[in-house]
């Protein structure tokens, strides 16, 4: 029987617990959130989905810190980035844990991913950041025809209208890095609004402008951000010698259109629903060991390079936010 924790039972925990009913194992799932109301919600967004046939073998059972089992195969840390990083030490002191499973952004201070990478190590702990773009079939498909001749760098361009460049900035890192070969990146320029915007999540912001990226491999990557009212797209251009793939990525489609060798043809790939993917990935990590995620060492590589751009510009704003990026 598997033994999972999800820690933070919020809007992103409780799809990761709707995707958990879909298990073929049995399984015991303990929750852990301060808020009684998110748990609530996550039970019974849990037992819309949870087919009759699993009913007796995947129970759910609420837990605090302070009582945690022993042992996990599985913990899922979902809360927000303010408290991942303690909950990441709390559970690690009190329990053996096989897998963690992080929700991005992963941590606001910086000192933060190299203390939580030497416990994960000292735990023998295998971690993966929920990144999902770059793994996804869609943008795996697009580079296989984009570099089918080679490994030729591929230029990647994000441009929409308050599409999250904080916070969702990490998935395009990520599946810039994959289509370049997972070479060294730098920071090329940093041109940001002089103020951030709040996010809809209480405590963080989010912020509007342009940041560009290079890879050793020859690769570029922009991605720009209005402040504009969002619309719910992100524009994407893939161009790669002569080949060229434009995408608009909204919160359901994947529309592709493919350039090259005079042709032109579309195509449209579902976005993966949070719900239907996590009991994959645990399935295919009790299998293999390994999962198409970024793992925790690269993952944060990508957030690093992002905090070499926004740590500078948020201590500039206030001294309060001295090595932080106050982003989730």
């Amino acid at each position: 029987m598997l033994k999972i924790v999800l820690l933070g039972c919020g809007q992103i925990g409780s799809r990761h617990l709707q995707a958990l009913a879909m298990l073929e194992e049995s399984a015991v799932i303990d929750l852990v959130d301060s808020s009684a109301k998110s748990i609530e919600i996550s039970k019974s967004r849990f037992a819309e989905v949870l087919p009759k046939s699993a009913e007796s073998r995947l129970r759910l059972e609420v837990r605090d810190l302070d009582n945690l089992q022993e042992n996990y195969d599985v913990a899922i840390i979902a809360s927000g980035s303010n408290a991942r990083a303690d909950l990441t030490r709390k559970l690690l002191a009190s329990s053996k844990v096989k897998t963690i499973l992080f929700e991005k952004f992963l941590f606001k201070q910086k000192d933060d991913y190299e203390s939580i990478a030497a416990l994960l190590e000292s735990s023998g702990t295998a971690a993966w950041v929920n990144q999902w773009v770059g793994s996804s079939y869609a943008f795996k498909r697009m580079q296989q025809w984009l570099q089918q001749d080679g490994h030729a760098p591929i230029d990647v361009t994000l441009n929409g209208k308050d599409w999250g460049l904080a916070c969702n900035a990490v998935h395009f890192i990520d599946l810039f890095d994959r289509m370049n070969n997972l070479g060294p990146i730098e920071l090329v320029s940093c041109d940001l609004n002089k103020k951030p915007m709040l996010s809809k999540r209480q405590g963080y912001f989010e912020i509007a402008g342009e940041i560009v990226y290079k890879s050793t491999s020859g690769g570029k990557l922009v991605m720009n951000s209005t402040a504009d009212e969002t619309d719910g797209l992100i524009h994407i251009d893939l161009k790669c010698n002569e080949r060229q793939v434009k995408v608009v990525l909204s919160r359901s489609e994947i529309l592709a259109e493919y350039y090259g060798e005079d042709q032109v043809r579309n195509e449209s790939y579902a976005v993966p629903m949070q719900s239907t993917v996590t009991g994959k990935l645990i399935q295919e990590i009790q299998i293999t060991g390994n999962c198409a995620l970024p793992s925790f060492s690269r993952s944060s590589y990508h957030h690093l390079l992002l905090f070499s751009c926004l740590q500078p510009y948020f201590e500039n704003i206030s001294s309060e936010f001295a090595g932080v990026v106050p982003v989730t």
